[in-house]
């Protein structure tokens, strides 16, 4: 329901709740498909991992990015290059979507502008150091 002009609260949460959901899921498939094709064991268990990390803020895609070195290295058939892709592409793909998709989707739910969001996070980090 609209109230003034504007969806209540509980809209607008419910809306961004579900745009999480399928943002969460894009990146474990993503996630998934990419350590399917390097063949990293494991790998279904680190996609749901994925999905539930980036949930959290900031630590959540940290956490998920470092998820499966220890895993690589652990494979005796694993090398550095492979290491590496399985850092490098994860972490690209967490910050594009962590900083403009994420973003987007808030500013268009909460009805705020990007930047007011961004300089939110911003003030968030200086603040509390997170």
């Amino acid at each position: 329901r609209k109230r003034g002009g504007a969806q209540s609260a509980q809209a607008q949460t419910r809306i961004y709740l579900r745009w999480k959901a399928g943002i969460s899921l894009g990146k474990a498939l993503a996630s998934g498909i990419l350590y399917l094709s390097l063949a990293l064991p494991l790998w279904p268990i680190v996609a749901i991992f994925v999905f539930w990390l980036n949930w959290i803020p900031v630590f959540g895609s940290l956490l998920a990015i470092a998820l499966p070195l220890p895993l690589a290295l652990a494979d005796p058939h694993s090398d550095w290059i492979k290491a590496t892709v399985l850092v490098a592409l994860p972490a690209a793909m967490h910050i594009v979507v962590d900083n403009l998709v994420d973003v987007q989707v808030m500013a268009q739910v909460m009805m705020l502008h990007p930047l007011s969001i961004l300089l939110g996070l911003f003030t968030a980090k200086i603040l509390w150091g997170v």
